[in-house]
């Protein structure tokens, strides 16, 4: 039996699935440490904001 995949299906290729996993890490950095300073600077960016 053969099961066709849509033309287009991100959720089942491989390599979308390493290219997400890319973006996420250059977006959100590949620590904690480091998603936690960012976020701790937008909250005072947002907090100093007029």
């Amino acid at each position: 039996m053969i099961l066709y995949l849509p033309p287009y299906s991100p959720d089942l290729n491989p390599i979308e699935e390493s290219f997400s996993t890319c973006m996420y890490r250059s977006h959100y950095g590949n620590n904690l440490i480091d998603l936690l300073h960012r976020e701790s600077l937008s909250v005072t960016k947002w907090a100093n904001s007029p």
